[in-house]
C-alpha cells in the first residue's frame, strides 16, 4: 500500500513540473509578412535547432523565471526584428511574438524591410499604449463607482501589466531598430554625398580646362592631359548613372518620399540637362577630333577650330549649371543631414 501511494505522489510531482513548462508561439515572416515555413533558427544555449511548420510557426516551451532567449536565422537571411536577436519572453502567454528575415541580396530589401518594421512596432506600440490609457480610465473609474466585481477588476489590471511588459519589450526593440537604422543612413549618407561630390568637382575640372582647349593641340603631352580631364568626368559620371536608380530606392525606405524625389531630381539634372545636353556633344567632338589627329586624318589646326566654338558654348552652359546643380545638391544634402543627428 505504501509503494502504490509512493508512486502516485511521483506521478502528481511530475505532473506538476510538467505543467510548470511555459509555452509561446513563435510566427517567423520574410521582408513580405509572408511566413516563412521549415526555417531552422539555432537559439543560444538549446542543443538542437527549431525548425517552423509549414504555417511558419512555432510554439517554444520555457521554464518558469527564464526572462528571454537568442535566435540566430539560418544562412542566407538578415536578422531584421529583433535585430540584436533577443527574444523576450513575454508574462501574456496568449502573445505571439514575431521574428522577421530578410533574404540577403542586392536589392536592398534588408533596408527596406528594417524602415518597414520600425515603422510597424512603432504603430503596435502607440496602439498598446493608447489601450493601456483606455484600461487605466475603465479601472479608476470602476474602482471609484465600486461597480467591479474583484475578477473583473484583476482581469483589467492584469491585462494592465502584461500591456506595460510588452510595451516595454517593444521599446527596447524600438531602440534597437532605430540604431540599424540610423547606422545604415549614415553609410548611405557618406556613399550618396560623395559620389555626387565626386562628380560635381570633375564637371568642374572639366569646365575650368575648356578656356585652354587650344593648347590641346600643341603636342601630344598637352592632348593627352585633355583626355584625363574627359575620362576623369566620364568615370565620376558613370558612377553616378549606375548607382543612381538604387540609392533613389535607399533613401525613399529610410527618409521618405520626399526626400527621394529630391534626390532624383538632382540625378535628373546632373544626368540629363548637365551630361546629355551640355557635356556629351562636347566630349564626342573634342575625342573625335583627337582621334582624327593621332591618326593625322586632320591638321591640328583645322581640328582646333572645329573645337573652340563647341567649347565656348559649353563654358558658358556650365557657367549656368554648376551653381544650380550645387544648390541642389545642398538641399538634399540638408535633408538627408538632418536625421542623422
Amino acid at each position: 500500500m505504501k509503494i502504490k501511494l509512493l508512486l502516485l505522489f511521483t506521478l502528481l510531482l511530475g505532473s506538476d513540473i510538467l505543467s510548470a513548462q511555459a509555452r509561446v508561439r513563435i510566427r517567423v515572416l520574410d521582408e513580405n509578412d509572408m511566413p516563412l515555413k521549415f526555417i531552422r533558427l539555432t537559439l543560444s544555449g538549446a542543443s538542437l535547432p527549431i525548425e517552423t511548420q509549414s504555417n511558419g510557426e512555432y510554439t517554444l516551451e520555457f521554464p518558469p523565471g527564464k526572462a528571454e532567449i537568442v535566435f540566430y536565422p539560418p544562412s542566407g537571411y538578415e536578422r531584421i526584428s529583433p535585430p540584436n536577436g533577443a527574444l523576450l519572453l513575454p508574462e501574456d502567454k496568449s502573445r505571439t511574438i514575431d521574428i522577421w528575415l530578410a533574404r540577403k541580396g542586392a536589392d536592398n530589401r534588408e533596408v527596406e524591410t528594417f524602415a518597414r518594421v520600425l515603422g510597424k512596432k512603432e504603430e503596435e506600440k502607440a496602439r498598446l499604449k493608447i489601450e493601456n490609457e483606455e484600461l487605466k480610465t475603465r479601472l479608476a473609474k470602476l474602482e471609484t463607482e465600486q461597480q467591479a466585481t474583484a475578477t473583473l477588476r484583476d482581469s483589467i489590471a492584469n491585462a494592465v501589466k502584461n500591456n506595460a511588459s510588452n510595451e516595454a519589450a517593444l521599446s527596447r526593440e524600438i531602440a534597437d531598430l532605430k540604431e540599424v537604422v540610423s547606422l545604415k543612413r549614415q553609410l548611405y549618407y557618406q556613399k550618396i554625398s560623395g559620389e555626387l561630390v565626386v562628380y560635381n568637382d570633375r564637371l568642374k575640372d572639366l569646365r575650368d580646362a575648356l578656356p585652354r582647349v587650344r593648347d590641346a593641340f600643341i603636342d601630344t603631352r598637352s592632348m593627352s592631359r585633355m583626355d584625363k580631364t574627359i575620362a576623369a568626368y566620364n568615370t565620376a559620371r558613370d558612377s553616378v548613372l549606375q548607382n543612381h536608380r538604387g540609392h533613389t530606392e535607399i533613401v525613399r525606405a529610410l527618409w521618405g518620399a520626399a526626400a527621394a524625389e529630391a534626390l532624383a531630381k538632382v540625378y535628373e539634372q546632373a544626368l540629363t540637362t548637365v551630361h546629355q545636353q551640355t557635356v556629351l556633344p562636347l566630349n564626342t567632338n573634342l575625342l573625335d577630333q583627337f582621334r582624327a589627329v593621332r591618326a593625322e586624318e586632320i591638321r591640328p589646326a583645322k581640328a582646333r577650330k572645329k573645337v573652340e566654338k563647341t567649347a565656348q558654348e559649353t563654358l558658358e552652359k556650365l557657367n549656368n549649371q554648376i551653381p544650380s546643380l550645387e544648390s541642389n545638391m545642398k538641399a538634399v544634402f540638408s535633408v538627408l543631414e538632418s536625421s542623422l543627428h
